[in-house]
């Protein structure tokens, strides 16, 4: 019996003395406000100390602070798939609607967000806007991207390219087009 009364006084005592302590929390830093004459709140700004530049006559070398972070840098492209829906090279009657489906996928290293747009680039608008927002993705990730057009009553064909643009506003990866052809009445 003694055999387990020792085992069981350890465990009560720590049991004891962890209950008893406070848990670890992290306070989040609330910089101080002060409110002017005026009304307007003024809040305090961090200034970090001023870096030495030697240490006794030895110079430290100074680090360029505009040189971005390589994990803050991404790589933005797409890549075409395939046509999932209306073939290239159809023909269709003047005024018919057209749902163009396009498999992408994100093969970069950056998601894409509600910032990123696909822009008409080259020919015919066909009756869709000029851009639109490009489906989020992450990388490694495919989309369809959905267009609808409706197909104008000269008889021709018609080709319309478009571009996906990251939220900077420069274009990236492949092109996708729809193609097809009116036919006369």
């Amino acid at each position: 019996m003694r055999m387990f009364k020792t085992p069981v006084v350890i465990l009560a005592l720590v049991l004891w003395f962890t209950a008893c302590a406070p848990p670890p929390t992290a306070s989040p830093f609330i910089p101080p406000q002060s409110i002017t004459s005026s009304g307007t709140t003024v809040v305090a700004q961090y200034t970090p100390p001023p870096q030495p530049t030697s240490i006794g006559n030895t110079p430290i070398p100074s680090v360029n602070q505009n040189t971005p972070s390589i994990l803050a840098s991404c790589v933005n492209s797409l890549h075409f798939v395939e046509d999932v829906s209306f073939p290239d090279g159809s023909m269709v009657r003047s005024g018919e609607r057209i749902e163009k489906i396009w498999r992408v996928e994100n093969n970069g290293t950056c998601g894409w967000d509600t910032q990123y747009r696909i822009r008409l680039v080259n020919g015919d608008q066909l009756g869709a806007p000029a851009e639109l927002a490009l489906y989020p993705a992450r990388p490694g990730t495919q989309a369809d991207l959905r267009i609808i057009f409706i197909a104008p009553s000269e008889s021709r064909t018609y080709l319309s390219t478009w571009q996906a643009y990251d939220n900077k506003g420069l274009a990236f990866g492949d092109p996708f087009y729809i193609n097809f052809s009116v036919q006369s009445p």
